[in-house]
């Protein structure tokens, strides 16, 4: 596609408009960033390497590529030449004690933007908790087997009679939901709680987690003590209370989903990249890993 003229590639620092050669950029995205930028108008390492100046810096073939520069670090220096943010399995951990199953509901809609997130995130676990993560992608998960199953979208959710009545029995069974908005999409964090009023009609409590719930202090399962959490840089400028804003979806006094109307897929990746709303890295890894442990803690059991 096109990338819109309000794209960072051309807003990020250097106003850049639309209409030359170098200035009309394509994109391919999987809804949370793009994942390859094009130039398909020219030479562009040729520009790059004749006449890289300008007058004006707009109309400079640089102004692009730093605007870019900006968007993928997020205005922010990398800490290191050659920074890397993935995390590979230890092949000198030991063998994990433990495992959890979860499952990932596949759906009509963007419903893995960002894979690797769960890799990293099992890769983690075993490092440093000892606990094999399985990740099975379903369109039915099963809550004998699965203690969570984890659904996300960067659009409004879209579930047919048959989705929701799949749904209604993994939750009946005793099973819990996460759910996030990709890279903070308003479209999906506002069509989940209207899901599970429909699913439950009536018999639905939606309120924040509290901050003292086990989810926040886990430190002595393996986990972290979150009384405070990190945002993405934000395009406003206004500030936002750096506590964690999870809500519960609780029936009958049980949790059956935890609700994030804040970005925790891209966060999970680790990638720094501009333009997500919701949890810097490190704070989305914390909440995930706190949530996959107390759902692996005999005490939650099918309830909280």
């Amino acid at each position: 596609r096109d990338l819109p003229a309000n794209h960072p590639a051309y807003t990020a620092n250097f106003p850049v408009p639309r209409g030359t050669d170098h200035n009309n950029l394509r994109g391919v995205s999987n809804g949370l960033r793009e994942l390859i930028v094009l130039y398909p108008g020219g030479d562009m390492s040729w520009k790059w390497h004749s006449a890289g100046g300008a007058f004006l810096p707009r109309n400079s073939a640089y102004a692009t590529l730093a605007n870019l520069h900006l968007y993928v670090t997020d205005r922010a220096n990398p800490r290191y030449k050659g920074e890397d943010t993935w995390i590979d399995r230890d092949p000198l951990a030991p063998r994990p004690a433990r495992s959890l199953r979860i499952a990932r509901l596949q759906h009509q809609g963007n419903w893995d933007p960002e894979p690797a997130g769960w890799v990293r995130l099992a890769n983690l676990l075993a490092n440093r908790n000892g606990i094999e993560l399985q990740v099975d992608p379903v369109f039915v998960p099963e809550a004998a087997v699965h203690r969570l199953a984890h659904i996300t979208d960067t659009r409004s959710l879209q579930f047919d009679e048959s989705d929701k009545a799949r749904l209604r029995q993994y939750i009946d069974g005793g099973g819990v939901l996460l759910f996030d908005a990709a890279g903070g999409s308003p479209e999906a964090a506002a069509s989940f709680e209207p899901l599970l009023r429909e699913l439950y009609p009536y018999h639905v409590t939606i309120e924040p987690l509290p901050l003292d719930h086990p989810i926040y202090h886990m430190k002595s399962l393996g986990g972290e003590d979150i009384d405070r959490v990190r945002y993405r840089r934000r395009e406003s400028n206004l500030d936002i209370v750096p506590i964690p804003r999870l809500r519960a979806a609780s029936r009958d006094g049980r949790i059956i989903a935890i609700i994030s109307a804040e970005d925790l897929s891209g966060g999970l990746v680790g990638y720094s990249t501009a333009g997500l709303e919701g949890y810097a890295p490190g704070s989305a890894i914390s909440l995930v890993r706190n949530i996959l442990l107390w759902r692996l803690d005999p005490a939650s059991g099918p309830s909280d």
